[in-house]
């Protein structure tokens, strides 16, 4: 079991500084963002990814969680709900702001940079951790997942949900349809070279709303978790909802739909 230690307060952590802790923080979209998913996070959150954070964390009520990029603290708030104790670090302070005003008090909340979590946390250990939907943000992750390591107990476990990198590439992937054979199919053009793209996070609204995603293949992450002192224990490949429009190609965009999915599911165990 962690020994539980309460991490520093935030003027510690550039918490009054106003400054994103990260270049790459979602601060220049916070109020989007917040307004988007609100307390308990749009339809993809609520129906497809906290329900599998929950079941991969199989955490006991009880145990202190550590919420790594919790931006507004949605899963934060749903982990406190079940009987858990949570702290929640984030690069973008209106993000944390977000997540202070809906905070309830199994909940702290923490500006930071999750490259440098030793910074935050100051020694505070943790049964368990999770990363949702933002490895893909961050680069290097190595710092990351060894920083994590460091503050959760031998047999924890850590949960990382992201957009999935073999079907959800960044300008190297999009769905097409084959007239002869009526089927959509996933369209990849290239998969295996690591690469940084500038990505517009509202496309067609707010063109200075942007940020940069990193993609990595599968061999980089579980490369990563291993050198960092965590074995992979559990893996889930969660697809869209979303279902076809009606008209002729529905048929095929549902089984795309079933057959792609959108996020990748790594559950790791820290190695004593």
């Amino acid at each position: 079991m962690a020994k539980h230690r309460q991490p520093r307060s935030n003027s510690a952590s550039g918490g009054k500084s106003g400054k994103p802790a990260a270049a790459t923080a979602w601060e220049g979209q916070a109020a989007w963002y917040d307004e988007r998913h609100g307390a308990g996070g749009d339809r993809l959150h609520s129906e497809v990814v906290l329900p599998a954070v929950l079941r991969q964390l199989a955490a006991a009520p009880g145990d202190r969680i550590l919420d790594c990029c919790c931006g507004q603290g949605v899963l934060a708030r749903l982990l406190a709900s079940q009987g858990n104790s949570v702290v929640g670090v984030d690069a973008a302070p209106a993000l944390i702001a977000s997540a202070k005003e809906r905070a309830g008090p199994a909940e702290q909340y923490l500006l930071g940079d999750a490259r440098d979590l030793a910074a935050v946390l100051d020694g505070s250990s943790f049964n368990h951790a999770a990363v949702v939907l933002a490895l893909q943000d961050l680069d290097p992750i190595e710092p990351v997942l060894a920083g994590i390591a460091q503050h959760v107990a031998p047999g924890g476990r850590l949960v990382l949900v992201m957009t999935h990198p073999a079907f959800r590439i960044p300008k190297q992937a999009r769905f097409g349809w084959d007239e002869q054979r009526s089927i959509q199919y996933r369209r990849i053009d290239g998969y295996l070279q690591p690469r940084s793209v500038p990505i517009s996070t509202r496309p067609g609204q707010d063109a200075e709303l942007a940020s940069t995603s990193f993609h990595r293949p599968l061999s980089h992450y579980l490369n990563a978790l291993g050198a960092e002192g965590w074995g992979v224990v559990a893996c889930e490949e969660l697809c869209s909802p979303k279902r076809g429009s009606a008209g002729r190609k529905q048929e095929a965009e549902e089984r795309a739909a079933r057959e792609f999915p959108m996020f990748l599911v790594l559950t790791a165990q820290r190695l004593g």
